[in-house]
């Protein structure tokens, strides 16, 4: 696929527009060539603001002046064309894999079919960390949207989303079904396929015509590939609609929206291998209010993504997702504001070691679900807030780099579950100024580790984690973003890691690294 062609009828859309093609150009790139190849990437991102005046003079986004809750509880439900995009998604990319890609892991046949329904040879499988704990989470975005898309609501996509994942265990490899797929497939994919849809949302825009509407349609498949499929199999692509016809009401749901460009230092224990400079391209999204009436599922969340060039690191760095599932408020007294509700948690931020060596970082929370509690300060000024949040949650599959890749899989991380705590801390000036600081807790345990299967154990049934371990990481990550001119600002980031191992069967580790960020930040007002 020439994505270049595709980069170009973009060229003249905004820059969150760029941001948003080129993180989701990768993304398919990545898992159209393979979902066994090796590969790698890390980075950060920021946050900033999406206002009525730029959307309503922007010819490629959506005029937000809509209904969308009594479009969407008014609009048809197609849950079996919804079934048969789930069966598509799955036979095209098994397509792909066999006649194009020649991949062994295709060549399915009766005898793997047989095997694989008796669902009782379930394993933990020795993919690379991109495969697992990306890409499939991707993969399950597409089912969940081809649910989504067809008029089922958040819970209702839930279903889709494991059938598709539990098909592609099945009968999508010739391999036994995968624990941790599943896993980072039916409850990552959530997260993804729901971000997606309601950015998605911003971009459509029915009154629009000719290379305009061209444009809008490109953007929104870029965000949301399975959407633009039936936007096309339905005929809503072409279709001319009045301007109230819109599918996002930003005075119910306001968007705020950055852009960040420049360079990134890491640094880590091992000068050959884990420290160096890469170019960075970040892209965040706040959507919605966390302290507003609106509690359904994603009616607020954040998403930052982030992309990296050069010194082997892959594409994507970086995704980072907090998505409300119901919330409530609990007090509300002298101009404080606060909420309790049920947040699921989507982490993902990779970087590669240089020359083949160690990671300086990987870390995932692909599945994660817990409690949060949100608090706005009384405000002294109408141009000053201060947020804080905090959040507990448990995480049913995650991961973190390893100390030692002398593994029969040469593998650089292990996987596991256990829990999770965020301290968030935000202050802003209007809307120029502003600095936030996360403070992240992470406790793993891998329970099956390499040395407890035999030896002679044959690698497609070879089950383990990783390294038998318990981990403790604490992770700062503080942001500053300093206005200079119009929208024009500083972005200065960075993020600190502290990763304390002890290991079953190996001598414990600790791990240290640190990263920095400097560049040039574009605010969307």
């Amino acid at each position: 696929m020439n994505y270049l062609s595709v980069i170009g009828c973009l060229a003249k859309t905004k820059c969150w527009v760029g941001m948003s093609v080129l993180v989701t150009l990768f993304s398919i790139e990545s898992k159209a060539q393979t979902c066994h190849l090796q590969s790698n990437s890390s980075a950060l991102v920021d946050s900033v603001v999406l206002p009525d005046s730029l959307l309503n003079q922007s010819p490629y986004v959506f005029h937000v002046d809509s209904l969308m809750d009594k479009q969407s509880a008014n609009s048809p439900k197609y849950p079996w064309r919804a079934a048969a995009e789930v069966v598509g998604i799955n036979a095209t990319l098994l397509a792909v894999d066999y006649f194009i890609l020649d991949a062994d892991f295709a060549k399915v046949n009766s005898k793997t079919l047989k095997r694989n329904v008796r669902l009782n040879q379930w394993f933990w499988d020795g993919d690379v960390f991109h495969t697992n704990l990306w890409y499939h989470p991707y993969h399950g975005n597409l089912f969940f949207n081809a649910a989504r898309s067809n008029g089922m609501n958040f819970w209702e996509s839930i279903p889709y989303t494991l059938a598709g994942d539990l098909m592609w265990e099945i009968a999508g490899e010739n391999e036994l079904p995968s624990i941790n797929d599943a896993i980072s497939t039916g409850i990552g994919g959530l997260a993804i396929g729901e971000s997606t849809y309601r950015l998605s949302n911003l971009v459509y825009h029915d009154d629009q015509r000719g290379w305009r509407r061209v444009a809008q349609e490109l953007l929104g498949a870029a965000i949301n590939p399975i959407r633009a499929l039936n936007r096309l199999f339905t005929g809503e692509a072409w279709k001319i609609r009045p301007q109230k016809a819109a599918y996002h009401d930003d005075d119910r749901l306001p968007v705020r929206m950055t852009v960040a460009v420049g360079d990134r230092y890491v640094s880590g224990h091992d000068a050959s291998t884990m420290r160096f400079h890469t170019p960075y391209l970040d892209f965040s999204v706040r959507y919605g209010d966390a302290f507003s009436d609106e509690h359904k599922p994603f009616d607020y969340f954040t998403l930052d993504a982030g992309v990296v060039v050069g010194h082997q690191q892959h594409a994507v760095n970086h995704i980072n997702i907090i998505g409300q599932l119901a919330a409530a408020p609990v007090m509300e007294h002298r101009g404080m504001q606060s909420r309790f509700g049920v947040y699921q948690h989507f982490n993902y931020e990779h970087t590669n070691g240089r020359n083949g060596g160690l990671p300086p970082y990987q870390l995932s929370e692909a599945a994660s679900i817990g409690v949060g509690w949100l608090c706005r300060a009384p405000s002294i000024h109408p141009n000053l807030q201060f947020d804080q949040s905090f959040f507990l949650n448990g995480m049913l599959l995650g991961g973190l780099w390893s100390d030692y890749a002398d593994n029969p899989f040469h593998r650089t991380y292990n996987m596991g579950s256990g829990f999770t705590a965020l301290s968030r801390t935000q202050f802003s000036l209007g809307h120029r100024f502003s600095f936030s600081l996360d403070a992240r807790f992470f406790r793993m345990y891998s329970w099956r580790g390499y040395e407890e299967v035999p030896a002679d154990t044959p690698y497609e049934t070879f089950s383990a984690q990783g390294e038998r371990n318990q981990s403790s990481l604490w992770m700062l990550r503080p942001m500053l973003k300093i206005p200079v001119w119009r929208q024009w600002g500083l972005h200065l980031s960075g993020a600190y890691y502290h990763r304390d191992t002890h290991y079953t069967y190996r001598n414990d580790a600790t791990a240290r690294t640190y990263e920095v960020r400097l560049g040039l930040l574009y605010q969307l007002k």
